[in-house]
Order: structure tokens, then C-alpha cells, then sequence
């Protein structure tokens, strides 16, 4: 049974199975951080926006700390561009591993779908086997039943014959 080509295949389906789920988990747990990034993004821009507005009144009130603000603000703007630019790379991958997910779902139920046709054969042939051998049971059990039935009639034949026998002997020297 370890040598069936069938038990094989399902055995290197499984771990197939196994390694994709794995994958899966993998690509949750980094979609996760993802979000979490996200989210911290979200709330360091909030806060940028608030010393902005605080570099703004501070602008209003000396023009040195306005050249100095613009600079910072600058570099501030080029960080956020350089963010969203990466969040948009993000969301390209993510809906990448999003396609390649449903590529190998169906890869995978295709590979189940067959695997299961496969079983299918295995015991549609099992069950004409079975049916095989239970016609052959049933065909022994009767030449049985009919050798025994033909070995009582010889041994009742054998009987009458013995008896015939005696019966001719005592005739014949009955007559000598």
C-alpha cells in the first residue's frame, strides 16, 4: 500500500497543501504589519499636520523661524511623497499576492478535483473486485454443496453395489 502511485500523489498533495497554508499565514501575518504601518502612517500624519499648523504661527511671527520652518517643512513634504509613494507600492504588491492567491486556489482545487476522480476510480474498482469475489464465493460454495451432494450418492451407490455382490456370491454358492 506505501508503493500506490494514487496514496503518493495525495501524500505530495498534502504537503503541497500544507506548504501553501503556510504560505497563507505568512502572507496574513504581513498583511497585518502592513495595516499596523498603516495605521501608524495615519497618525504620523496627523501629527505632522499639527506642527505644520505650529510652524505656521511660528512663520507669522519671526522670518527667521519661517526660513527655517520652510526647510523643515520641505523635507516633511518630501517624506510624506516618499510614503505615499511606498504606500502605493504596497497596495500594487498586496493586490499581486491577492491574484497569485486565486491562481493557486483554483490551481489547488483543480489538483483536488482530480485527486478526488482518481479516489473515485480507486473504489469503483474495489467495489467490481469485491463483487468479483463474492460471485466466486458463491460459485465455490455451490460446487461444493453439488461435490458433496454426487460423493453421498456414490458412497450409496458403493453400498448397493456390495450388497449386489454379496448377494451374487451367495447365489453362486447357493447354485455350486
Amino acid at each position: 500500500m506505501a508503493d500506490d502511485p494514487v496514496l503518493k500523489a495525495i501524500a505530495g498533495m498534502r504537503t503541497e497543501l500544507t506548504s501553501t497554508r503556510t504560505a497563507i499565514a505568512e502572507f496574513g501575518s504581513e498583511l497585518t504589519t502592513t495595516h499596523a504601518a498603516i495605521a501608524e502612517f495615519g497618525s504620523e500624519r496627523t501629527s505632522t499636520r499639527t506642527a505644520i499648523a505650529a510652524m505656521r504661527t511660528e512663520l507669522t511671527s519671526t522670518r527667521t523661524a519661517i526660513a527655517e520652518l520652510g526647510s523643515e517643512l520641505t523635507s516633511t513634504h518630501a517624506a510624506i511623497a516618499e510614503i505615499a509613494s511606498e504606500l502605493t507600492s504596497t497596495h500594487a504588491a498586496v493586490a499581486e499576492l491577492g491574484s497569485e492567491l486565486i491562481s493557486t486556489r483554483t490551481a489547488i482545487m483543480g489538483r483536488i478535483d482530480r485527486l478526488q476522480n482518481a479516489m473515485e476510480a480507486v473504489r469503483e474498482d474495489v467495489a467490481v473486485n469485491f463483487g468479483r469475489a463474492d460471485h466466486v464465493a458463491s460459485i465455490s460454495a455451490g460446487v461444493r454443496a453439488e461435490v458433496q451432494a454426487i460423493a453421498t450418492q456414490v458412497s450409496a451407490m458403493e453400498r448397493q453395489i456390495l450388497r449386489l455382490r454379496t448377494e451374487m456370491d451367495d447365489l453362486r454358492r447357493g447354485n455350486s
